[in-house]
């Protein structure tokens, strides 16, 4: 037993145990202990503190509860020598117990704003006032060493305790919104004094020395934003107080307003903006959402109220890593290796500039120019990001997408040519600079190793660099195609090469035996330089047809301005003897692409604006152009816009444009004047016809001139009039359809006489056509329109199957047979529907 007992090795005891926790202090307090002790301390305040505060100081007693209301009712305060030195005690007492820590957390988190409001009355309440407030009596019991231990007491206080709670008190006895309840009964008109105006000095003086302290700003903002329930605990209340802008917003504009009690606003802004941007770097997710929008908004308000102060110390120390490496000089290279930006601060600064810039998006002149700045550093580290998994891609993704979206249109273009390297005026990383992945998933700046320009690994990372840039930039006018950028990029492209292809002399780069070796080397640098340029020209262009052609053009303005650079470009080849197949397959596709997009896209009168920018150039190309098709595709071109252009202005201003092409077709048809060419009358047909279409039902208002001149064009000499006269006719027919009715059988007598005794057998096919249209038109309503003429219509079609020659006319003839057997037939034979009608019969049955 004795060597079992020396062999007996007893496990290590578990601290985790309730048992072998360390022991409590001796002055912690029990659950029970503390409610006591809030009870006391309650007390204490309601008949202490509360009491005898001046109207307008701290929240009033009788706006608690309703025993708030009794305790005013009960307590006597009238003489001044009682309610000072009650005042005085309680707060001195209450002091001496919050320096114990268990007790006073117990007491400032229920009862702060009570004691500041006493301290702020006994320290600071002026003691010559007017006669009829009476609080000069109450103050003159104290004497000046107690004022300024009261004051020293109150500062004591405002320091060590916790920031933002201090500034949420000092908010409420400035003079804020109501706090609690109202109370009811005989109390509820009671209305809250206003805050005297010497505490409202004394509350903005605290609060602006509690915000130019360090960390003051963030103590603001927590004071302001934890009452919303976006505090410590967060939960819940944190994400409702997430969408709380117009708090945030507030809390912007005070932060962007100097306080009087500053120097300067210079030194205001030299202190605060360094603590906004640190707002822009808290991590924590329930309170993140809100100080990124208070620090954005008071940034951009900085900005509209002080644009040169708002850039010294809020966009240039954000914008300071990116644009020390891009404004880095050439001649200091650093050491190989050496970190021009290091990764923690590389993605800092990007985060930060997608907050301000792009989800504030307030681009004012002084934002847009200095995101100009860095634009280019930008987009080399999206082109990084595109090679590799890096976390920084979509911001630099959406920095790139907002400034070209918020800049003018000529400022957006001009930066897209700097970043297809055609331009090369705004700064950009080093050369010796090389961008590496980081060990975070984001990148890093470092100086490259040294190598020489003439190794061809050299050369061949550069032109697959400059290709993937291309590509990347490509790739990023695609993501937003409604936006129109890309088209005008191209069309700025288009606009650079036009001097080239025309064969515009450069200047002369020529060595002569006069020039100096400097001056040999710099025309050999200014002509390669011109060649690289055009060469990348030409590598634009052709990655922006091979990769965004289907969708580049977005509206009509820009496929006029490519057209009309495209003929333009063929007359300037014209004017100097070139061209050949390729130039007049150009101009066939050019003009081919105008034709094909009238008659598909609805047109407005703004985009016929643009396209009458055409017809000078097109009547260009139909007096000089060698090839006659080409000349005939002008004229017809040039003839189809003036005629759609007709058309649009009628429905706008048919009163003005009906009355003048109805005149010329007048005097196109009489035998009075000077006949006009047949081409020019079929023409002003067209354009009535299309003005027609138009106009829709509005036709109705004109039909009588439009029907008179069309039956007296079926009478013209010429065939072709007549047979536009017809075609023009079956149009209106077609639009009238009930409105008919007056001229129905002038039109159907008019039809048959053509039919029957014109010799010409386009006019017969035109009058049959309309009969065609005329059944078409109206379907199942030509048994109710036609019933008086249906039958002679009938005849007429049947005749002209029976004893017409020519083929069409009888195949036109069939064709509105058929239309008339499908109308009989679903007249005589309805399709049976499953439903019943209710028929209200007449009273007298």
């Amino acid at each position: 037993m004795i060597e079992l007992a020396k062999s007996f090795q007893p496990s290590k005891p578990n601290l985790r145990t309730p048992e072998a926790a360390p022991p409590l202090s001796p002055d912690t307090l029990s659950i029970a202990q503390q409610k006591t002790v809030q009870s006391a301390l309650q007390f204490v305040v309601s008949m202490g503190i509360c009491p005898y505060l001046l109207p307008g100081i701290g929240l009033p007693l009788q706006y608690r509860s309703e025993f708030g209301v009794l305790v005013c009712s009960v307590v006597l305060c009238d003489l001044p020598l009682v309610r000072a030195r009650r005042l005085y005690i309680t707060c001195m007492s209450l002091l001496e117990v919050s320096r114990h820590s268990s007790l006073g957390s117990l007491f400032f988190t229920q009862h702060l704003g009570d004691l500041m409001a006493g301290l702020c009355q006994l320290g600071y309440c002026p003691t010559k006032v007017k006669a009829d407030q009476g609080t000069n009596e109450s103050l003159r019991t104290m004497t000046e060493g107690e004022r300024d231990q009261c004051q020293e007491a109150l500062r004591g206080l405002l320091d060590r305790l916790y920031q933002p709670l201090v500034i949420r008190e000092l908010l409420i006895l400035q003079g804020g919104p109501r706090q609690g309840p109202r109370p009811s009964g005989a109390a509820a008109s009671l209305q809250r004094a206003p805050a005297p105006s010497w505490l409202r000095h004394l509350c903005g003086q605290l609060l602006s020395e509690r915000l130019m302290r360090p960390n003051g700003v963030q103590a603001v903002v927590r004071g302001i934003l934890e009452d919303a329930g976006a505090g410590v605990t967060g939960g819940r209340e944190a994400e409702a107080a997430a969408s709380n802008w117009k708090k945030c917003d507030a809390i912007a504009r005070v932060l962007a307003s100097c306080p009087q009690q500053s120097i300067s606003m210079e030194m205001y802004y030299r202190k605060v903006c360094p603590q906004i941007l640190d707002l822009l770097h808290i991590q924590n997710s329930l309170t993140a959402r809100q100080f990124q929008r208070v620090a954005t908004e008071t940034f951009l308000k900085m900005g509209r109220d002080q644009p040169q102060l708002s850039e010294t110390y809020l966009i240039l120390p954000m914008l300071k890593p990116l644009l020390h490496c891009t404004t880095a000089e050439a001649e200091k290279r650093p050491i190989p290796g050496e970190t021009l930006i290091s990764e923690p601060v590389l993605s800092q600064c990007v985060e930060d500039i997608v907050k301000v810039f792009v989800v504030g998006n307030d681009p004012t002149d002084a934002i847009l120019n200095y995101s100009r700045q860095i634009i280019l550093a930008i987009f080399s580290l999206y082109c990084f990001a595109r090679q590799n998994a890096s976390n920084i891609r979509s911001p630099c993704q959406d920095i790139l997408l907002w400034f070209l979206e918020k800049s003018d249109r000529e400022s957006a273009v001009s930066a897209l040519s700097e970043l297809s390297g055609m331009d090369s005026s705004l700064p950009s990383l080093p050369q010796y600079s090389l961008i590496k992945p980081g060990s975070e998933g984001g990148a890093m700046i470092i100086v490259r190793e040294d190598q020489s320009d003439d190794d061809d690994d050299v050369l061949y990372e550069r032109v697959t660099g400059e290709q993937w840039r291309l590509q990347c930039l490509v790739d990023l006018l695609s993501i937003n195609p409604h936006t129109g950028l890309a088209a005008d990029f191209f069309l700025y492209c288009l606009k650079r090469l036009t001097p080239i292809a025309a064969g515009e002399k450069e200047p002369d780069l020529s060595s002569s035996p006069e020039d100096s070796l400097l001056d040999l080397e710099r025309k050999l640098t200014l002509r390669y330089q011109s060649q690289e340029k055009l060469l990348q020209l030409l590598q634009v262009l052709s990655v922006l047809c091979e990769r965004v052609s289907n969708s580049i053009f977005t509206d009509v303005k820009q496929i006029v301005e490519f057209v009309l650079m495209t003929l333009e470009r063929a007359c300037t080849g014209l004017a100097t003897s070139e061209g050949g197949i390729v130039a007049s397959q150009t101009l066939s596709m050019a003009m081919g692409l105008i034709a094909a997009m009238l008659g598909v896209v609805e047109l407005t009168s703004t985009d016929f604006g643009h396209l009458k920018t055409l017809i000078p150039v097109l009547e260009k190309v139909m007096q000089s152009h060698p090839e006659p098709v080409i000349q005939e595709l002008a004229s017809d071109l040039r003839i189809t816009i003036a005629t759609h252009c007709i058309a649009v202005l009628s429905r706008d201003i048919p009163e003005h444009i009906l009355p003048i092409l109805l005149a010329q077709y007048e005097s196109a048809v009489s035998s009075k004047g000077k006949a006009a060419a047949p081409e020019t009358r079929m023409k002003v047909g067209e354009a009535l016809m299309r003005c027609t279409r138009t106009l829709g039902d509005m036709v109705l208002r004109h039909k009588d001139v439009l029907i008179h001149s069309f039956l007296r064009g079926c009478r013209d000499p010429d065939s072709s009039i007549r047979a536009s006269s017809l075609s023009n006719l079956g149009e209106l027919c077609k639009q009238l359809q009930f409105s008919l009715g007056p001229v129905l059988h002038e039109v159907t007598s008019c039809l048959s006489a053509v039919v029957h005794t014109d010799p010409e057998a386009q006019v017969r096919r035109a009058a049959i056509h309309v009969i065609v249209l005329l059944l078409r038109g109206l379907n199942k309503m030509a048994t109710e329109v036609l019933r008086d003429v249906l039958l002679d219509l009938y005849r007429l079609l049947k005749f002209v199957v029976q004893c017409e020659k020519d083929s069409v006319s009888v195949l036109h003839a069939q064709l509105g047979l058929e239309e008339l057997d499908s109308i009989m037939r679903t007249f005589l034979f309805p399709t049976q529907k499953l439903e019943k009608k209710i028929v209200v019969l007449p009273s007298d049955i």
